[in-house]
């Protein structure tokens, strides 16, 4: 009789939470991006990209070294204007294009940014971008060979960030993986499918940032409406399941685009008023904890070109947004 007692009182203690013998489902896992140390307020900025354009000469100060992509900026308003947001962890700022490496002015106005930051927020990390696609999907050898050239530049990072991962196989990932971790690196980037090993996902492909209907039915002027379709929360749940952090950024590819076939980043550039960047932004900030993601909130970033030369938003010259992000970040991504 007692055991039966202490029987129905242990199946008691189990089931309290059951409704009509069915167990109450977690509706939102939980949010690994906001719970890092690392992760928890991140910001996209790009100095460098398409690198392959150094003869058109953007960088300023330092020749044609290089594709710098934020118009007259120097390396110190870069940096100024990142700090702004004690971020955490700082992405974008130089994406390497296929067979391509760092070069010193890479690297001068990397470290500017970089000391300008940690003075900041001292614990704040930084990755480099690679293009998985353009290097070659299969080409394992060629993507360790990158990432061993940056480590012997002497540019220091914290991470190695890859677009387009979804296209390397998994034996290749795990070859990528081991050698970012050998090397005390992490390694994350963009992946639609599923990366194990992974320390985090990030970029604006990852998971899937529009639903069909965002593209086929909207505007991107209506900004509370676009905002509303954006994430894709069935992809976002299923990519928080893996136990990876996953940082989102604002779309900067062909798709999605608008009514008149306009991609995002080129209305968000050109067409956009701050209201509307300021409800996006909002929106995106306010969904962070439920969706599953931490923004990467776009001081340089994104592109108002498909093409090079590519010269990106920049926000502190963008009347008060920096600051409206900043207000954001203080907000919604706080020291776990």
């Amino acid at each position: 009789m007692v055991l039966a007692i202490v029987v129905v009182l242990l199946l008691s203690s189990v089931l309290y939470r059951y409704e009509g013998g069915l167990p109450k489902q977690s509706q939102t896992p939980p949010n690994l991006a906001l719970q890092s140390a690392t992760f928890y307020r991140p910001v996209e900025a790009r100095m460098y990209s398409f690198n392959t354009c150094a003869s058109t000469g953007l960088n300023p100060g330092t020749g044609t070294d290089g594709c710098w992509a934020i118009g007259s900026d120097t390396p110190a308003q870069v940096g100024n204007a990142i700090a702004a947001l004690t971020p955490s962890f700082v992405s974008g700022l130089i994406r390497l294009e296929a067979n391509a490496s760092v070069t010193p002015a890479m690297i001068a106005s990397y470290n500017t940014v970089r000391g300008i930051v940690l003075a900041a927020n001292p614990n704040a990390k930084f990755d480099i971008w690679f293009r998985a696609d353009k290097i070659g999907c299969t080409k394992v050898a060629a993507m360790v060979a990158a990432m061993q050239g940056v480590l012997t530049s002497g540019i220091r990072v914290d991470a190695f960030s890859f677009d387009d991962l979804s296209c390397v196989s998994a034996s290749g990932l795990q070859q990528l993986v081991a050698f970012a971790h050998g090397n005390g690196e992490m390694i994350g980037g963009d992946c639609a499918t599923t990366c194990p090993g992974l320390d985090y996902i990030a970029g604006a492909n990852t998971p899937v940032p529009c639903l069909t209907a965002c593209a086929s039915a909207n505007s991107f002027n209506a900004a509370s409406t676009f905002s509303g379709l954006w994430i894709n929360q069935t992809a976002m749940a299923a990519q928080s399941k893996l136990g990876i952090p996953i940082l989102l950024a604002l779309p900067n590819g062909p798709t999605p685009v608008d009514s008149a076939s306009n991609t995002f980043h080129s209305d968000w550039v050109n067409l956009f008023t701050d209201s509307q960047r300021e409800g996006i932004l909002s929106s995106l900030a306010a969904q962070q904890k439920g969706d599953c993601y931490a923004l990467e909130y776009p001081v340089f970033w994104p592109a108002g070109t498909v093409g090079p030369p590519s010269v990106y938003w920049n926000s502190p010259g963008d009347g008060s947004m920096l600051q409206f992000m900043a207000g954001l970040a203080t907000t919604y991504n706080v020291h776990p």
